[in-house]
């Protein structure tokens, strides 16, 4: 998009009587929201277990269109409505679908030893050759999840990069990297094989 004035227009409250609406786009993390059809403005934020920087395209049969600048995340969802709610735009769906996204994100292990930015999985996506980095002196396993949690494959962490090969269906993946006490290092952002 060229004109930056709109774009940051668009993705800003554009009326005082529903601060988590811009132009066309739903703002999250505002302190108060109105929905279509119901004359009330609502304590709290649009959709709670999303991250407060989120804008959304929300449409009809639960069509949605997430967009989270500070993961540089945007999640698309199609499909049949999800049956879950009355109000158009907003239904019990969006929670749901962003408890499962939270528990996929990217987290350093719980003793804060290493930082995401100490990992890296490349290229993405890959054609069943793809290299891990983890940091220097890192020893350790890694496994491959299908994003319904089940393992397709694991391995041992050989130095500071380590080449995989695996010979996958086509789909989602998810690495953990795990450090030599077993504990969870790293969680890889989506990875498409």
């Amino acid at each position: 998009m060229t004109d930056s004035v709109y774009f940051q227009s668009m993705i800003r409250s554009s009326q005082a009587f529903n601060k988590a609406y811009g132009y066309l786009w739903w703002l999250n993390g505002q302190d108060n929201f109105q929905l279509p059809g119901i004359p009330l403005s609502l304590p709290g934020t649009l959709i709670s277990e999303a991250p407060a920087d989120m804008y959304a395209a929300l449409g009809k049969d639960d069509q949605k269109l997430y967009v989270v600048p500070s993961t540089g995340m945007v999640v698309v969802r199609l499909g049949r409505d999800a049956g879950s709610g009355a109000v158009p735009a907003l239904s019990s769906f969006d929670n749901k679908l962003w408890t499962w996204i939270n528990r996929l994100r990217c987290t350093p292990n719980a003793n804060g030893a290493y930082q995401a930015e100490d990992f890296g999985v490349f290229p993405n996506p890959a054609h069943g050759v793809f290299s891990v980095k983890v940091p220097e002196g890192f020893t350790g396993h890694w496994r491959l999840l299908r994003t319904d949690g089940i393992e397709s494959c694991r391995g041992a962490l050989q130095g500071s990069h380590t080449v995989i090969s695996c010979v996958l269906p086509r789909g989602l993946y998810l690495l953990q990297c795990f450090d030599s006490r077993g504990e969870v290092a790293y969680t890889s952002r989506q990875m498409l094989l």
